[in-house]
């Protein structure tokens, strides 16, 4: 492939992960479900008009573009959404939860690995629906890298019940956030959907202090964590950070809105006395690159 429709069939990979290429049926969505909040019967005309809703539609890319998600509370006259501060979780097109930007600096990461042959292969810990190692593994297809393994480790069933006194407060197992619990069948078939399912991905299910203790994934080039929770990035760094090789990415999510993550970060990089810093991925995450 060359470089130049390497380049679009990465664009066209973030967007229809992050569902933008037909954002006015999340539109109409999300416009049915504030309807029947309010006990009202949808206006066949708004629904039906709703890619030419510029407002509301626009709204939701740049959400997208930041990773966040919304809450409506209400329509003005003109039909356009009300949306305030309070964020809720609204995924149900999505196969990640990352946004736009963050797609895009995983890219850019995965630029100066091909680029500088960084050696390694991909982790991704946690994956929700798969989305960022469905990502990893098309840029690996878009640069003709058939040597790379995107490993992807994840309990399949949501986040742990944390003993940490730093999560507490944060419960986010299935018990209080179900959809975060996907199951592995599902996220196969996700990478299935994208003609991405081979023998370059490997999944390594099981909670972190168990399933990456004894990991089959040996140099890494990238490691993704996306594990919310102080327990459990504090595991993921524990068994994984020193298998990243020299120039390799260390990429925390959720490190600029999670303290309990941001915590397990600080400590870990403190208590090993590394000349590392967290580079800030917009609001949301951090990156830091081994020496």
């Amino acid at each position: 492939m060359n470089d130049r429709l390497a380049e679009k069939y990465i664009d066209l990979l973030k967007n229809a992960l992050v569902n933008t290429l037909h954002v006015e049926q999340e539109a109409q969505l999300l416009y049915a479900i504030l309807c029947a909040s309010h006990q009202e019967v949808p206006e066949l005309e708004r629904l039906t008009g709703m890619r030419e809703n510029a407002a509301l539609i626009g709204e939701l890319l740049d959400l997208k573009a930041r990773g966040d998600t919304l809450e409506l509370k209400g329509l003005d006259s003109y039909g356009r959404a009300v949306v305030d501060e309070s964020l809720r979780n609204h995924s149900e097109f999505a196969h990640t939860l990352i946004g736009l930007e963050r797609l895009e600096h995983i890219h850019q990461c995965m630029q100066a690995i091909h680029a500088q042959g960084i050696a390694g292969d991909l982790l991704q810990a946690g994956c929700w629906r798969g989305g960022a190692a469905i990502f990893l593994r098309g840029v690996l297809e878009a640069f003709g890298d058939g040597q790379r393994t995107v490993w992807v480790a994840d309990s399949f069933a949501g986040l742990p019940v944390s003993g940490a006194a730093a999560d507490h407060g944060y419960e986010m197992d299935s018990g209080v956030l179900p959809f975060l619990s996907v199951p592995l069948a599902e996220v196969r078939q996700n990478f299935h959907r994208y003609g991405l399912l081979d023998e370059q991905v490997g999944f390594i299910p099981g909670w972190f202090r168990d399933s990456l203790a004894d990991q089959p994934a040996g140099p890494l080039a990238l490691l993704h964590v996306d594990a919310d929770l102080y327990e459990s990035t504090r595991q993921v760094l524990d068994h994984c950070h020193d298998r990243v090789a020299s120039g390799g990415f260390v990429i925390v999510d959720d490190y600029g809105t999670l303290p309990p993550c941001r915590e397990a970060v600080d400590e870990f990089i403190s208590r090993r006395g590394l000349s590392v810093k967290p580079e800030p991925i917009g609001s949301h995450a951090a990156c830091w690159r081994i020496p």
